[in-house]
């Protein structure tokens, strides 16, 4: 094999990071390893189930009926009168109130489609009040449910699609992310003669999705030496295919697990999630608790019982499959991307973070980034 038994390259890790990265591929190449991977801001930076939706709303890729769509809306949300934020006046906004206003711009737009091209309608009132209205909206969600609500509801959003189609979606979403300039941060705001009834509202929105050089590195030098890498992704499974062909990292589908909803009688997916996995087992929703079951029930039984020799990911909803392996001696590195998450809302990430700035030789290693430019720093810290 041309790449067989080859290390990594320095590219911009911390040195501590390569120099143990290194070892651990020296250490357990051909031992029937694997090696499991999130993706959204681990692999990529920004998330790439983000870039399928900005892809989504400025091409105008919605399937879904305007009677369809607002149940993908509310889709397990628990309370549509909770406040989820305040308008430009200070008046408090609930989901009920965007989604009254998100339906009555999706009519319009969906209407309009039928005989106007998607790039001029991206100039109208509706099309930006869309646009803000349904980033504020995840945001704002986000900050108010718990991941159990927020990770299903974004794959929701994608109901309509075959399996196929979205794929194919997730094909232009890696392209359309990735482009020349594409990359970096931008605030969508409410046009003021278009309030709605939820009001002028503004929002912040990550564009584009950085790869960095260092992480597909890895995932190949794995390969080479005979440790098997998977994703576990809360991010829609045909994305994440998509981005594993079209980024060439080498996986086979039967490597990737993520979210996946079920379809109807046509072979369309609807906004619900899909518990049925092969063989008659149970599938996870795929981020927390979830990731750790799928090793439990899905990787571990393929290699001798054993857990994951590595696990990289970057925030609270990767530590259960971090942590999980560690105390019987099968993990040996939590890779940890520094997004400098918080101490309140990433307790257990944070106190793993601060153990690898204080112990080179310990179970976490922590790499830092430059989130501006969408790179790898040579340090632990990050620039935000």
């Amino acid at each position: 094999m041309e790449e067989q038994g080859r290390l990594l390259s320095p590219g911009s890790w911390t040195r501590v990071n390569w120099e143990r990265l290194n070892r651990l591929l020296a250490d357990n190449a051909f031992q029937d390893r694997y090696a499991c991977f999130d993706f959204d801001d681990t692999t990529s930076i920004h998330g790439v189930d983000s870039g399928l939706l900005y892809t989504q709303i400025q091409h105008l890729r919605f399937v879904m009926g305007p009677e369809e769509f607002p149940r993908a809306l509310a889709a397990g949300i628990p309370d549509l009168e909770r406040p989820l934020g305040v308008n430009q006046a200070g008046e408090a906004v609930s989901s009920r109130q965007v989604m009254e206003d998100l339906t009555a711009d999706y009519t319009w737009l969906f209407r309009q489609l039928e005989r106007r091209d998607p790039a001029e309608l991206r100039h109208t009132l509706a099309f930006r009040s869309f646009r803000t209205k349904l980033f504020w909206l995840r945001k704002g969600l986000e900050q108010t449910f718990p991941m159990e609500v927020t990770y299903p509801w974004c794959v929701y959003l994608m109901a309509g699609h075959r399996p196929e189609e979205l794929y194919a979606l997730g094909r232009t979403a890696v392209a359309y992310s990735t482009r020349p300039g594409g990359y970096g941060r931008v605030c969508f705001h409410t046009p003021a003669e278009h309030p709605g009834s939820s009001g002028l509202l503004s929002v912040e929105v990550e564009t584009g999705v950085a790869f960095p050089p260092e992480m597909r590195d890895l995932y190949r030098a794995l390969l080479a030496n005979g440790i098997q890498p998977y994703i576990i992704s809360a991010s829609p499974v045909e994305l994440v295919r998509a981005a594993n062909e079209t980024l060439r990292l080498g996986l086979t589908d039967r490597q990737i697990f993520a979210m996946r909803m079920k379809q109807d009688a046509g072979g369309r997916y609807l906004p619900e999630y899909d518990h049925e996995g092969p063989e008659g087992k149970a599938y996870p929703q795929t981020f927390g608790p979830g990731k750790a079951q799928v090793i439990r029930d899905y990787l571990a039984p393929l290699h001798g019982g054993r857990g994951p020799v590595l696990v990289c990911g970057d925030g609270e909803n990767d530590m259960d499959m971090m942590t999980g392996w560690m105390a019987c001696g099968d993990t040996r590195c939590g890779l940890i991307l520094n997004h400098d998450r918080s101490r309140q809302a990433h307790p257990r990430l944070w106190q793993a973070a601060q153990q690898a700035m204080g112990d080179p030789d310990g179970p976490f290693l922590l790499q830092g980034l430059d989130k501006r430019r969408g790179q790898f720093r040579p340090t632990q810290a990050t620039l935000p």
